[in-house]
């Protein structure tokens, strides 16, 4: 047997196993690259919600500021009003919650849990907000006070505590991105 002959016969079956190899490393780095770009996005659509989630409950406190301490003869925002107002961020909240978890799970499991506590927090809070605490403001009975609108701030700063950590992750997954 002739070594040559055999070094022949193997240049096929190594040539196979090199090109085999280069298709797999660069069918990898394409699906890292693709799981990167998902990530991204994600977090990109998770600090949407939270800026809409934000700007609800702002406008929404400054409906219920206005209710609560300038009652006037002509009031722009009435009960009725402040109150749906309020509902409408806690469905909002109940909305986005489900979209917001959608994304979080494929950015990484800490990111999904801190949503979900972070949603579970901010909506166990409304209640409170939604709950009648009657008071008199320059002699007019006023249905929401103070304790509604504490519990709207405590909501807003829960929510824009997560949406501060989810900027600061920004720049780590726009870096693994652009790699």
């Amino acid at each position: 047997m002739d070594i040559e002959s055999v070094l022949k016969s193997l240049i096929p079956l190594g040539s196979a196993l090199l090109g085999g190899y280069i298709t797999y490393r660069m069918n990898r780095a394409k699906e890292k690259k693709e799981a990167d770009k998902k990530q991204l996005e994600s977090l990109f659509e998770l600090q949407k919600i939270n800026f809409k989630l934000l700007s609800s409950f702002t406008d929404c406190l400054l409906i219920l500021d206005k209710y609560a301490l300038l009652p006037t003869e002509k009031e722009d925002y009435d009960i009725d009003k402040v109150t749906r107002r309020i509902f409408e961020c806690s469905n909002e909240l109940a909305e986005l919650n489900v979209i917001s978890l959608s994304h979080a799970i494929h950015i990484n499991k800490d990111i999904f849990k801190l949503v979900k506590e972070t949603h579970l927090e901010t909506r166990l809070l409304f209640p409170g907000i939604q709950k009648s605490n009657p008071n008199m403001v320059n002699g007019v009975v006023r249905t929401y006070s103070d304790e509604n609108k504490n519990g709207l701030n405590l909501a807003i700063e829960k929510i824009a505590l997560l949406q501060n950590t989810l900027i600061l992750m920004e720049e780590n997954y726009v870096e693994r991105y652009i790699k």
